[in-house]
């Protein structure tokens, strides 16, 4: 939890950043709060909590707004014996809030749409590494739930839903 006030609390500083959040990525500020959306300053990336069923801090996935060909898009960070090391298993990003919430619930294809659709009223779920990731161990999550899918419709997205995520469900 320390870490993520630190990042939370360079965001608040670094005001180029909370100016791309609002804009390019359409969130407000009451999300970015709600979420602990933070500004990593070592990595230049933004950074988003995960967090698991229990509600603690699973991991931290840290996004560049820019990725060059030579550096990833997130780098993925999970906290192992008190200290942070590189790397996480696939997760539900939004697994606290969907065992606590709602009949309806979107699954969508990543972080940053998740927090979009949540913001607007949605209660919306995605899976973390990607779309191919979806875990079968998921399902039973989404038992008694009307869901609704919405990927990109790019070969990915289209493959993952196909392939992965409608037999998942079937």
């Amino acid at each position: 939890k320390k870490l993520i006030e630190i990042y939370t609390q360079c965001l608040e500083i670094y005001d180029e950043g909370m100016r791309y959040l609002r804009e390019e990525r359409g969130l407000n500020s009451d999300t970015i709060k709600k979420y602990n959306i933070g500004w990593d300053e070592k990595h230049k990336r933004y950074s988003i909590p995960v967090f698991d069923e229990a509600g603690n801090v699973a991991n931290i996935r840290l996004y560049s707004p820019k990725p060059g060909k030579d550096q990833p898009k997130i780098i993925n960070f999970v906290s192992k014996d008190g200290k942070w090391k590189y790397g996480s298993p696939a997760r539900l990003y939004s697994l606290y809030d969907l065992l606590r919430d709602g009949e309806r619930v979107i699954i969508c294809e990543g972080e940053w749409d998740r927090l979009l659709l949540q913001q607007e009223g949605f209660m919306t779920v995605t899976g973390t590494h990607g779309c191919a990731k979806f875990m079968m161990e998921w399902v039973k999550f989404f038992e008694n739930k009307d869901i609704i899918l919405i990927y990109d419709n790019d070969p990915p997205g289209q493959k993952a839903v196909q392939e992965i995520v409608l037999p998942a469900f079937q």
